[in-house]
């Protein structure tokens, strides 16, 4: 009974770990990594090694740190500032109240734009940094996504082939 309600608790952070990896303020990688951590514990440590964990972990770590820096490198090589920055991070916790997950992405487009052109009032460079912030986004959420599918293709390979 414990090993069934430890592989639901886990596929229930792996159904986190994606959600979070498109909604802003949810750890997505970070919960994709405690479901592996769960069937770990379900499993009596056997599915996976310590390096498994250690590799992991890492990876946890960089794909967390690379969601906050892709965004500002997308507005730095578009020709955006802090306020175009800002504008998008306001853009997408006002896009989650919206129609998430489609208006995140807008959100986050106009959010930048809108910065940008308060910031320097020129319209054409606000949709240039507000195109970079928008493509530096959509890279660390597929970045995010990647690393939960990875998670949860190694938790049903242990699930079902031990």
């Amino acid at each position: 009974m414990a090993y069934e309600l430890l592989v639901i608790l886990g596929f229930a952070l792996l159904v986190g770990g994606f959600a979070g990896s498109i909604i802003p303020l949810i750890p997505g990688p970070a919960l994709a990594f405690g479901a592996l951590v769960v069937m770990g514990i379900a499993g009596a440590w056997e599915p996976f090694s310590i390096w498994f964990y250690a590799v992991m972990g890492l990876l946890c770590i960089v794909v967390s740190l690379t969601d906050n820096i892709l965004p500002l490198v997308g507005a730095g090589r578009f020709g955006g500032s802090r306020a175009g920055v800002w504008g998008a991070i306001a853009g997408l916790v006002v896009g989650i109240f919206i129609a998430p997950p489609w208006t995140i992405f807008l959100g986050a487009f106009a959010g930048a734009v809108a910065g940008e052109y308060l910031a320097n009032l020129n319209l054409r460079k606000a949709l240039y940094a507000g195109w970079g912030v928008f493509l530096g986004s959509v890279a660390a959420i597929a970045l995010k996504l990647a690393y939960a599918s990875l998670a949860l293709f190694f938790f049903v390979k242990a699930l079902f082939w031990g």
